[in-house]
């Protein structure tokens, strides 16, 4: 059984619109989709697809990354699509290429621990919340891919802001944020 379709619909489409186009890549897919340039990268049982955006009536997928388990993406732009493995297996993030041949293989994985939680990148640097340390990895890194930066925080990121010259960790106060939420700035981050 293939599961739900994905559309492509124009950018300006007025009062009435119409999907362009419509494909079907998988039974379950896993998150919201991305676009990577001129493609639409989507997170499905098993691994990542990506669709050309212009992809008319006879749609078939630019690539496929097969990684086995739930992959997310997390980021996505021109260049790079950061994925992570949060369950159903070792907790892993990958950067894959956004223009990548059929079948796509990551340019770079890391391990983490049972505790990854949030990932986010600005295109240049993969942030990753492993507990309570925040690691940067660079988006251009090769296997085995290591941390060039780390900072320690009393309770694990859920989720990340960044600009050009500042990153901002959110973390909870107490079980589940019940007690607020912590906000953490590393300025001067690695590039």
């Amino acid at each position: 059984m293939i599961g739900p379709p994905i559309a492509g619909y124009p950018e300006h489409c007025g009062t009435s619109c119409e999907a362009q186009w419509t494909t079907r890549i998988a039974d379950y897919l896993e998150a919201y989709p991305f676009i990577a340039g001129d493609v639409v990268v989507v997170a499905h049982d098993g691994g990542v697809t990506a669709v050309p955006l212009a992809c008319g009536d006879s749609c078939a997928p630019s690539w496929r990354a097969e990684l086995g388990g739930y992959w997310p993406v997390e980021y996505a732009d021109a260049d790079v699509i950061v994925v992570a493995r949060h369950f159903g297996g070792p907790k892993r993030v990958a950067v894959l290429p956004a223009k990548c041949a059929d079948p796509c293989d990551p340019l770079w994985s890391a391990e983490m621990s049972d505790d990854l939680n949030g990932v986010e990148s600005d295109g240049t640097t993969v942030f990753v919340s492993d507990g309570p340390s925040v690691l940067a990895f660079p988006t251009a890194c090769t296997d085995p891919c290591q941390s060039v930066w780390s900072g320690e925080l009393e309770e694990p990121t859920w989720n990340f802001l960044i600009d050009d010259r500042t990153l901002a960790a959110a973390s909870p106060v107490g079980e589940f944020g019940e007690n607020g939420i912590r906000v953490t700035v590393f300025i001067g981050r690695p590039r």
